[in-house]
């Protein structure tokens, strides 16, 4: 079955309006809308490469851990990945706001995405990359990272698809 996304609720002055959103992936969880303040917050004013904002990016994501129900950490794990890896938010904020299980879950995200770009750097064989991404993979503790990881690289594709859609 193919879900049409619906666009992301705004309010009159065009700002996204984090009730409403969270009402559209039926959550009312607090942890869950201060995770979207942090990320909104953290991530004002950054574009990421692919043309989304960094908060739309985070929402984007967020949305399908949502359909997938994995739970308020990831949802929360997911709105504040992208501030995390675009913009100045640390570990240590988001422990302080979001508790421990987030945080792990954000350390866990960037461990893999340091991955990806050990490949794109590396002058070493693909054999020699691949045992590393295996060995790195399998000390990650929590599936939620591989399928949050897999919501952005597809985030990501419907954003260049979009814009090639432009062109």
């Amino acid at each position: 079955m193919v879900k049409v996304r619906k666009p992301v609720p705004l309010s009159i002055d065009g700002a996204i309006n984090i009730d409403q959103w969270l009402q559209s992936i039926n959550t009312h969880s607090a942890l869950v809308r201060s995770a979207c303040v942090l990320a909104q917050l953290a991530g004002e004013g950054i574009t990421v490469e692919h043309g989304l904002s960094c908060f739309q990016q985070s929402l984007g994501i967020a949305e399908k851990i949502a359909e997938l129900n994995l739970g308020e950490d990831a949802i929360a794990a997911a709105l504040v990945y992208p501030a995390a890896e675009y913009a100045e938010l640390t570990g240590e904020d988001i422990q302080e706001q979001l508790g421990s299980n987030v945080a792990a879950l954000v350390s866990s995200l960037e461990r893999l995405h340091n991955i990806s770009n050990l490949q794109k750097r590396s002058t070493n064989s693909h054999k020699q990359i691949d045992g590393i991404r295996k060995m790195l993979l399998s000390m990650i503790k929590d599936v939620r990272v591989v399928v949050i990881k897999l919501a952005e690289k597809l985030c990501a594709m419907r954003a260049i698809a979009h814009l090639n859609d432009d062109s």
